[in-house]
Formats: C-alpha cells, structure tokens, sequence
C-alpha cells in the first residue's frame, strides 16, 4: 500500500488537461476516497516510527479505517490500483479530498 500513496500524489500533483465533462463517481468511488483520506490523515498523525509494537498498532488501524468504510487492505489497494489507472476518474476524486483534508481541524 506503501507505493500506492506516493502514486496517487504524483496523479495529484502533477495535475492534467483532461477534460473531466460530467463524470459523476460511483458511491464506491466516493468511499474509496475517503479511505484514503482517512489514511492519509492518519499516517500523518502517526508519525514515522520503527518500534515493532508500534507498526503493529498502526496497521490494526488502518485496517480498523478500512473496514469502516467497506474495505479490506487487499480490496482497497486492487479497487485504488484500478482506479489511479484512469485519471479522467481519479483526478476529481482526489481534488475533492484535498479539499476535505483541507477542512479538518489540526489535531
């Protein structure tokens, strides 16, 4: 999952010229999104860490993340993977969660 993030920020980051007309993304792509907010945010406030208990806590976590919005480690990193490959889809969804992650308070 680890090469998925920094992908998906170069997606970002790098911006397109697509043309992105009326794509309106699926309920399940709404979640997915939000999952990976979510990690995001939660990687941040963990912190880099090499205590072994510590990794342990963190990928319970992220699992605990997952599954409150219907995802599996396996299902969300195939689901983003297949997403991240169409970036007339993906690019709106990741605007629109820079934008939440923008809105929540500092923790």
């Amino acid at each position: 999952m680890k090469q998925i993030l920094p992908l998906a920020a170069l997606l970002f980051l790098a911006g397109s010229c697509t043309n992105q007309g009326s794509f309106e993304p699926t309920e399940r792509e709404q979640r997915l999104m939000k999952a990976y907010a979510s990690l995001l945010m939660h990687s941040d406030r963990f912190g880099k860490t090499r205590n072994a208990d510590s990794l342990v806590l963190y990928r319970i976590q992220t699992d605990s993340l997952l599954d409150t919005y219907g995802f599996t480690r396996e299902t969300f990193q195939s689901e983003f993977e297949n997403l991240i490959r169409t970036p007339e889809r993906i690019e709106p969804l990741l605007r629109s969660i820079s934008t939440d992650i923008n809105k929540q308070p500092d923790a």
